[in-house]
């Protein structure tokens, strides 16, 4: 039986890695601006209480109030942004856009709101081997599926940027053997569907009445040194417009994939032998072939401190092998009940760890951290997209839309500061 992926969010713990030094003012004729950021937590609310530094300068420090709202006069880009709030650090490095959206979530912000209602058309219960699949338009998507028996449905619709926008709500009827699709029967959607934050809403009946064209791939991929638990699978399905979210179980490489008109695209996984994994996205080749091979040898891991150093510096400096292509590295450390994460472009390939004593949270004396290092590649992401409030930071309901992206994640390891 097809299961619907369960989450709209991270596949892994990380997405990505980071890089080099602390930001910092640009030159070269570019002209001050004026930041003018908020800060919010992953339902978009705004923070207060965080502590922001620009460009590693205590002297510039602000608190956020109720608003979320914070500001810097003058300011040269590219600039960094540090954030603490709470027992977590966060540092944006290479910033030029003037209304940065700082989050306190690691899974990026979204809105939502609950929808329900009835998928009319089919003769209930479904037969075997068929289910409902909800989905919707314009950048919405959901996990949901109608109930097998009735056509209810009551599932989260999920979406980011503005707090409200309008969708397309859409179903999509499909039937199955196993893990894959054998047949899409029929669609239908209920057009001009006005979304609010937090704003549920009932009694939103959709009639499927539309056949669905359908084309064809065959899906191949080879799991190269990411060998330990690769699978491929769904991802999205597209259909009168819509996107239907859906990870089942494992699709073998090779195989002749049905799809909607729309097309699709998959998600390939895997493991090294060392723990470094690697998430890729590839849109389906519709009538040809798809084919997503992971890498022949591991393409991102921790390189120093070595696994278990011990004696390392209370500002240590973090290298990893370089990952050609990435667009943005996010570095995660954490220890002693504190945390720090490092979001930097994609061209450095090591990070040196500031003394946050200024903020209270400096790395501590004979104490084991944990870190490890993401990349996202293919993306054309930058700071600047992190920092969006249109795209709600880095989560994956905004890497979803993309048509094509790898996400490297290394496998932790572990040193002790010394006293």
């Amino acid at each position: 039986m097809i299961a619907v992926f369960a989450t709209l969010f991270f596949l892994v713990a990380a997405c990505g890695g980071g890089g080099g030094g602390g930001g910092g003012g640009g030159g070269g004729g570019v002209s001050p601006i004026t930041v003018n950021g908020t800060v919010v937590d992953s339902a978009n609310a705004a923070v207060s209480g965080a502590n922001i530094i620009l460009n590693d300068n205590i002297a510039s420090l602000v608190t956020t109030g109720a608003s979320g709202i914070f500001s810097f006069a003058s300011v040269t880009p590219p600039y960094t942004l540090t954030m603490k709030s709470g027992s977590i650090i966060r540092e944006y490095r290479g910033i030029t856009r003037a209304n940065p959206q700082l989050t306190t979530s690691s899974g990026g912000v979204a809105n939502s709101a609950t929808l329900a209602g009835n998928v009319t058309g089919p003769t209930y219960p479904l037969s075997a081997g068929q289910h409902i699949l909800m989905g919707a338009t314009n950048g919405v998507l959901t996990s949901g599926t109608a109930d097998d028996t009735t056509g209810a449905y009551s599932t989260l619709f999920i979406w980011t940027g503005n707090s409200s926008t309008t969708t397309d709500l859409t179903a999509l009827q499909f039937s199955y053997n196993g893990t894959i699709i054998t047949g899409y029967i029929q669609t239908g959607k209920r057009t001009g569907v006005s979304l609010n934050k937090g704003v549920d809403q009932t009694g939103l009946n959709i009639a499927l009445t539309t056949a669905v064209t359908t084309t064809s791939t065959i899906f191949n991929y080879a799991s190269g040194a990411y060998n330990v638990g690769t699978v491929g699978r769904y991802l999205i399905l597209k259909a009168n417009g819509a996107q239907f979210l859906l990870m089942g179980a494992g699709i073998a490489s090779g195989t002749n994939v049905l799809l909607p008109g729309g097309g699709a695209t998959f998600v390939v996984t895997g493991t090294d032998s060392g723990g470094n994994q690697i998430i890729r996205i590839g849109t389906a080749v519709l009538g040809g072939t798809t084919v997503m091979d992971l890498p022949a040898s591991t393409i991102l891991k921790n390189s120093l401190p070595a696994n278990a150093a011990t004696n390392v510096s209370k500002t240590p400096t973090l290298f990893w092998t370089p990952v050609s292509g990435a667009d943005i590295y996010l570095v995660t450390l954490s220890g002693a009940g504190t945390g720090y994460l490092f979001y930097v472009s994609g061209s450095s390939s090591s990070l040196t760890i500031p003394d946050y004593t200024v903020l209270g949270l400096p790395l501590a004396g004979s104490t084991i951290y944990s870190w490890t290092v993401g990349a996202i590649t293919s993306s054309g992401l930058s700071m600047d997209n992190v920092t969006d409030p249109a795209m709600g930071g880095l989560n994956m309901l905004t890497l979803y839309m993309l048509p094509s992206i790898d996400l490297y994640t290394s496998s932790s390891t572990n040193f002790t500061t010394m006293p």
